[in-house]
């Protein structure tokens, strides 16, 4: 079969087919009735965790991690959650969006035969959908969970294609190659690339275009006009984060000038990024322990990005203390029912409520419009039960304030 540099155009649709038959062959299930279902909810603004805990609760091997991973120390919990729906509402709108889809895709695409292959990349790309999200956080706010899913389905056809090639993508499936390095020698070798098994795995999971778009151009480096649609967004999120490899930092530097260049981002709030992308990650690679390996090189990657960007040129201290003296005080902490809130106020417009663990670390995040919340709907967001005597009053004056 001819290199994948020679398609025409016109000859992917072929190639895409042919990649199909080829899936069915290996056993790479079409998109099952709950994975189909996740889509529908993930695209779905109104649904809410109740939703999730519906359509997962037939399925003992997701409802178990879940149901361990809200019992986790990482969420701190009194007593122990032994029901869908609470766990559901303690993990928050955003992980149940991402975690949920994201445990039926990864799933789909292990291959058995090469386990050790399977579990490094999908832990690899656990990373990369906790750094995706955050880089959406980040830069708006909006398709977080959605960022997740595209971050971690990058190099899902990585795996894949190891099952459909055997030892001619032995060569290529090593750590230490830096991810557009390894695109491009598919590219020029091999009669596939793995961004067309991961087209084919959406078009196969019906996956919406804010997904599968982004999935598709990841290593096509976005044009310099700013993004106009979320779909362009989410390319350049893409693009940035798909330069990340785990094996002695391989892509940090890359990834740390494409995203401060491509998304925009200040030294300070890519530090942020990265600082709360590998939090995130500590949680949620134990949902994915079935599948993924917990990366050895995760924390000197991120080391690696912290300490370039501290040695970057501090051109921008200026702006940050002009900005800082522009924000209100540092965040406030509040207590309702058995838990710890933190409420930081992140611009005009957004403030955010956390879940602290015992530690002080945050665990779960809810984005709100001061002036649309009380301490009540917070309490609900972040699936709190108040308790009398608790900070509910005083946190409602304090968001009056945020308000005014």
């Amino acid at each position: 079969m001819n290199a994948r540099k020679t398609l025409k155009a016109a000859d992917l649709q072929g190639l895409y087919d042919r990649i199909n038959r080829k899936l069915d062959l290996v056993g790479i299930e079409s998109q099952p009735a709950v994975a189909a279902r996740l889509v529908e909810l993930v695209q779905d603004p109104d649904a809410g965790p109740v939703d999730f805990a519906k359509a997962i609760r037939t399925d003992a091997a997701i409802c178990g991690r879940l149901l361990k991973l809200a019992n986790s120390a990482a969420f701190a919990q009194v007593k122990e959650i032994t029901s869908m729906d609470r766990a559901c509402m303690l993990l928050g709108q955003e992980r149940l969006r991402s975690m949920a889809l994201g445990f039926y895709l990864s799933r789909s695409a292990t291959d058995p035969e090469h386990e050790e292959l399977s579990r490094r990349i999908w832990g690899e790309s656990v990373l990369r959908g906790c750094i995706a999200s955050e880089l959406a956080r980040q830069t708006g706010g909006a398709g977080v969970p959605e960022a997740f899913l595209v971050g971690l389905l990058l190099d899902a056809g990585v795996p894949v294609m190891s099952r459909l090639l055997k030892e001619s993508y032995a060569k290529l499936s090593v750590p230490d190659i830096e991810p557009e390095r390894r695109f491009q020698m598919e590219f020029e070798s091999l009669p596939m690339t793995h961004v067309d098994v991961g087209v084919a795995l959406c078009k196969r999971w019906k996956l919406p275009e804010l997904l599968s778009k982004p999935l598709a151009w990841h290593h096509t480096p976005p044009p310099a006009t700013p993004p106009a649609t979320p779909v362009q967004r989410m390319q350049r999120i893409a693009y940035c984060v798909g330069l990340v490899g785990l094996s002695e930092g391989v892509g940090a530097e890359a990834f740390e000038h494409e995203a401060r260049a491509r998304l925009g981002l200040r030294k300070h709030e890519l530090d942020e990024v990265c600082t709360r992308a590998m939090m995130e990650y500590k949680i949620t690679i134990e949902l994915f322990d079935s599948v993924a390996e917990r990366s050895p090189g995760v924390s000197e990657l991120m080391d690696m990005v912290h300490q370039r960007l501290v040695d970057a040129h501090d051109d921008e201290l200026v702006s940050e203390a002009a900005l800082e003296a522009s924000c209100p005080p540092a965040a406030s902490r509040f207590t309702l029912g058995a838990s710890k809130v933190e409420i930081e106020r992140v611009e005009r417009s957004v403030g955010v409520a956390y879940l602290l663990g015992e530690n002080g670390s945050r665990l779960a995040a809810h984005h709100f419009t001061p002036g649309a919340e009380s301490a009540r709907s917070i309490s609900t967001a972040l699936a709190i039960t108040p308790a009398p005597g608790d900070d509910s009053h005083r946190l409602d004056e304090y968001l009056g304030s945020l308000a005014a």
